[in-house]
């Protein structure tokens, strides 16, 4: 992730990713088709044992969930409110990373990242001092990097981006958010 070196011990993230539905992987529920994805970058960030999930979720097109909202706490305190829908009328695939005295919002299709500093005087609790920078480019992740990041690591007997380990542990999340929703 070109961004990993400027996220330190995240308190709170957000994740939307929202698409319209094209009926393609209506077969599967949206925590599989797209939330996983999401909560795979979630877990990477925080770097945390999850604590507990909760979740809501409808089906609306399909007879699969179609949009889904989880809660994901973890064990150092941090929260990630991650939302994934097939039936948005635009299209939105964003990240708030909130963190001490920063916010990076990054916008993955418009690909840019907002950084937000802040600081705080400490004598004066209402004193503080903010400053805002804006970085366009943002390099999109698209199915046919991953597909050659893949084809690299097999031909060199490379570390792939994401390992199994934590490929099984995103996995197991999003069971957690499907049971919560009550999807099986």
């Amino acid at each position: 992730m070109e961004i990993a070196h400027r996220i330190d011990r995240p308190a709170f993230i957000e994740a939307n990713r929202h698409g319209k539905f094209a009926g393609r992987g209506g077969d599967v529920d949206v925590i599989t088709d797209l939330m996983i994805h999401d909560i795979d970058l979630v877990l990477a960030m925080i770097n945390a044992p999850v604590k507990s999930v909760s979740a809501l979720g409808s089906s609306v097109i399909t007879s699969h969930v179609d949009i889904a909202n989880a809660r994901i706490e973890f064990e150092n305190d941090a929260v990630a409110n991650v939302t994934a829908s097939r039936i948005a009328n635009d299209r939105l695939r964003n990240f708030k990373i909130y963190m001490r005295q920063q916010l990076l919002e990054l916008d993955l299709l418009g690909q840019s990242i907002l950084i937000t500093n802040r600081s705080y005087d400490q004598k004066d609790r209402f004193s503080h001092n903010t400053s805002t920078q804006q970085i366009d480019t943002v390099p999109a992740i698209t199915l046919k990097n991953e597909i050659d990041h893949f084809v690299e690591i097999v031909r060199n007997d490379g570390e792939p981006f994401v390992s199994g380990e934590d490929a099984v542990l995103a996995l197991r999340v999003a069971q957690m958010v499907r049971e919560q929703i009550g999807q099986h």
